[in-house]
């Protein structure tokens, strides 16, 4: 992983566990438990998107691969994705945004303006 690809609050793989990014710095990352050191991007990997984690976010599936997240007040479509080989994709206004990792879940809700806590 590199710099470029991580924002502060994203989840991240480290040896042995999951951590949530503090600060981004030019050679690793800071993490959330101020007692340990700097941890090199060679260290981290990225969690892949799976639709057990989508389940937990409150995204609906159905048998075509069709994934939506729906506001839970009025029941609109915030969010559509849709399974493929290597993944998930955003398929919006022409555009097609592919999505293998919590962390990139994680940009598009805050690209939606949306306040949502990943669940792991």
């Amino acid at each position: 992983m590199k710099a470029k690809d991580l924002m502060v609050g994203d989840y991240v793989y480290r040896p042995d566990c999951y951590t949530k990014v503090k600060e981004v710095r030019e050679n690793g990352i800071l993490e959330l438990d101020y007692l340990r050191s700097l941890i090199g991007f060679n260290e981290l990997e990225p969690i892949p998107l799976t639709p057990d984690i989508l389940e937990k976010n409150d995204f609906r599936g159905d048998e075509s691969g069709r994934w939506e997240l729906l506001d839970r007040f009025t029941e609109d479509k915030l969010i559509i994705l849709y399974e493929i080989a290597n993944g998930f994709t955003l398929s919006t206004e022409g555009l097609d945004i592919g999505i293998q990792y919590v962390h990139e879940l994680q940009h598009l809700f805050s690209l939606f303006g949306m306040d949502k806590e990943i669940v792991l």
